[in-house]
């Protein structure tokens, strides 16, 4: 039998900011647009490969848009609340699996799989050649603008306070006020996440990652779990309803936190935005990214806990 694990959320999105999210949205996602210590990881990627072609400044106008893009919609900072996420998982995943061993050499292998630089190089790797140079300078428009930039910052400190269990449960307790005196701006939190998919494609990408990790396992001969790729799906597709169940009971409070600040006029233009062939390109560009993002340290997740599963047999 497969072991129970924490239901692992990617970044909430919507579409602009956090990919699940993160993040939520393209900006609760807010990319990476310089990865520590120098250059953007995309323009060090395109700089590298003989492919692509180079105006006379020697970046593309597509690098450039990638850059601002990034900038915009603050990656680093996104990708720091992501990596104390991780941490906090990680946490909750030696109790389940190994319990009272999460001492230093686990803490230190969560934070290397973590690693804020690596997860840069995986989303921006994904990121690149997802949208087409007109989506991108519509998004920048909007992510450059007031609102836009209200926006991404919103998101990302709401993902960052909700960090705080405190936090997390007050939210959850004005959500159910909210729907207790039947608040307008309930009806409109769902149609902005109607709009962007946020339910449909966080619990895709959850359950993605789920897979990924069952499979770091059994690549890593987890003792005692021996399974193959169809229990593995089994298992995982078992999971879905519970993973949409976090996923809305995340989702929702996270929505009302972070958007507490904006109008109703303000959050129908993050909606129209949303709704257009820019902000749906850069949503799906954002989940997408995000999986690919989320696999890759899942997966690594899955072979760290099956050395530790090891270690504990010797």
């Amino acid at each position: 039998m497969l072991p129970r694990i924490a239901v692992l959320l990617p970044l909430v999105m919507g579409s602009i900011a956090t990919a699940v999210g993160w993040p939520v949205m393209a900006q609760t996602v807010p990319p990476q647009q310089t990865a520590p210590g120098g250059t953007a990881g995309v323009g060090r990627q395109a700089a590298n490969d003989p492919a692509r072609p180079r105006s006379h400044a020697g970046t593309t106008l597509q690098q450039r848009q990638e850059a601002r893009l990034y900038a915009a919609l603050r990656l680093p900072d996104l990708l720091e609340v992501m990596r104390d996420e991780g941490v906090d998982y990680g946490k909750a995943l030696a109790d389940q699996l190994f319990p009272g061993d999460d001492g230093p050499a686990w803490q230190a292998t969560v934070r290397r799989i973590y690693d804020p630089r690596r997860m840069t190089e995986l989303f921006e790797g994904a990121f690149g050649p997802r949208m087409s140079d007109r989506d991108r300078h519509a998004a920048l428009v909007f992510l450059t603008s007031p609102l836009g930039r209200r926006i991404v910052g919103l998101e990302i400190s709401a993902r960052r306070a909700l960090l705080d269990p405190d936090v997390e449960a007050e939210a959850e307790a004005r959500l159910k006020a909210m729907a207790a005196h039947k608040d307008p701006r309930l009806a409109l939190l769902r149609r902005f996440a109607e709009a962007n998919g946020l339910v449909e494609a966080n619990v895709a990408g959850a359950l993605n990652a789920n897979f990924a990790f069952y499979t770091g396992l059994a690549d890593g001969h987890a003792p005692g779990l021996d399974f193959d790729r169809d229990q593995i799906l089994a298992e995982v597709a078992h999971q879905q309803e519970e993973v949409r169940r976090e996923t809305r009971g995340w989702l929702y409070p996270f929505l009302a936190t972070a958007y507490a600040p904006l109008s109703d006029d303000e959050l129908h233009r993050y909606i129209e935005f949303s709704q257009s062939p820019a902000g749906k390109s850069l949503n799906r560009a954002l989940f997408a990214s995000f999986d690919v993002m989320f696999n890759h340290i899942s997966h690594d997740l899955g072979l760290a806990a099956a050395g530790m599963l090891g270690s504990e047999n010797l």
